[in-house]
């Protein structure tokens, strides 16, 4: 899987985790509209971003990640990911408590 910074060196360490998933136009959109970070812009950026989120969702929720479709309006992906952070705690207390 490709990641940010080795990310997948301490996954084990988090009890949860929740991947926001965007499709190619909407991240696209967003990486050419913003204007506090160039990366994206540049030479050959957007190919290979576009290329990783391809994989990304697939990868991460082999990983165990909860996955949050982040193309909804900003509040509902707030309150999707609050309940997954609450679904995935729970479930990591139930495993916790079993025999």
């Amino acid at each position: 899987m490709r990641s940010c910074g080795g990310e997948e060196e301490f996954w084990d360490l988090l009890d949860v985790m929740i991947q926001i998933a965007v499709d190619d136009d909407v991240l696209r959109h967003r990486l050419m509209t913003r204007t506090n970070n160039p990366y994206g812009k540049g030479p050959g950026e957007l190919e290979l971003i576009l290329a990783a989120n391809a994989d990304w969702a697939a990868s991460y929720e082999r990983c165990g990640a909860i996955l949050v479709n982040g193309t909804q309006p900003i509040d509902d992906v707030v309150a999707d990911v609050i309940s997954a952070a609450e679904r995935g705690v729970a479930a990591l207390r139930s495993d916790r408590n079993q025999p």
